[in-house]
């Protein structure tokens, strides 16, 4: 059953606290969630986390075409069985091998034991790992197309299982296991209409450097920035390549991690578009000393934490 067609492409980057949920809603209906976790919900909470799924998709969720999950940190992933439920899914991608999603609450959803016996995970066709980590793959992988009626909807893989990619021998020791692991996250593509989405998930310095490697046009006019805006991503040399003109952080108003950092909040709001008649404030936080700022702009450049869910409709052109 389609999710409540009309014929627009829809994108909302939902606050979900310190973490991660993207959705994308096709023309006819189709359903994608990326991501849905959080290590702290702030001033949310998961029934208003799904109150605002469904305020996008125009009702309660029917079915979902694909969960991908960008990699195996929990606050990417460890709210998708209380958001879901039952609900039928196509198909769930990820990345890292599948015994990395520890998240205890995750696999008895996956397996429908304990507090999800009966209401668990209802997927037809199970986890698929997704790679994309090579200079010979073929670039990028499509994991779906709901163009439909002159309404441009592609989604694709950029980038999925890097690992350390171009790492130098002599830098293997402070490749760290917890740095791996974001190097790892997918970064996806989204073509809507005549507009360009990047969601870059956790990734990292090296897998920027492989998509810079391999893509043509990184150009993009929305950015979901990498890794909450930890300075570890958003390298100048990707930021330069992507050049948005919105530029969107995935972060709590009050986060522990201190992100985003104040560097790279400075990068890409040189990039971002500037609307004087738009003021809102951003926090960001020293690179060093950790310090809070808040600061009030007028570029195109948003945190879920002290913005809310933000949410984009793209009609037929």
């Amino acid at each position: 059953m389609p999710n409540y067609p009309d014929g627009n492409v829809h994108i909302g980057f939902i606050n979900v606290g310190m973490g991660d949920c993207t959705v994308i809603k096709g023309p006819q209906g189709e359903l994608a969630i990326i991501d849905c976790g959080s290590t702290n919900f702030g001033d949310t909470n998961i029934n208003q986390i799904r109150t605002e799924i469904e305020d996008l998709i125009g009702g309660s969720i029917q079915d979902i075409d694909f969960i991908l999950i960008t990699h195996s940190d929990a606050d990417h992933y460890n709210q998708i069985g209380p958001l879901v439920g039952s609900t039928p899914i196509d198909i769930i991608y990820h990345t890292d091998t599948a015994g990395e999603f520890k998240d205890n609450g995750f696999r008895k959803w996956y397996f429908g034991t304990g507090s999800f016996r009966g209401k668990g995970c209802n997927c037809t066709n199970g986890l698929e790992e997704l790679f994309l980590n090579e200079p010979t793959d073929p670039s990028p992988r499509l994991l779906a197309d709901w163009s439909h009626n002159g309404v441009a909807c592609r989604i694709e893989l950029l980038a999925a299982n890097v690992s350390a990619y171009d790492v130098e021998q002599d830098d293997q020791a402070s490749f760290s296991k917890a740095y791996e692991k974001n190097t790892l996250s997918a970064v996806l593509c989204v073509t809507a209409n005549t507009q360009k989405i990047l969601i870059a998930g956790d990734a990292t310095n090296h897998t920027e450097k492989f998509l810079l490697d391999r893509a043509a046009d990184l150009s993009a006019g929305l950015i979901r920035v990498g890794h909450h805006g930890s300075n570890s991503s958003s390298s100048q040399e990707f930021v330069d390549a992507v050049d948005p003109g919105y530029s969107i952080f995935s972060a709590s108003a009050h986060n522990t991690h201190s992100l985003p950092k104040s560097s790279v909040v400075a990068r890409w709001l040189t990039k971002s578009t500037d609307r004087p008649e738009n003021p809102h404030d951003i926090y960001h936080y020293n690179d060093l000393t950790s310090t809070r700022t808040q600061e009030e702009i007028t570029e195109n450049m948003f945190m879920t934490g002290t913005s809310g869910s933000l949410t984009f409709t793209f009609p037929q052109s």
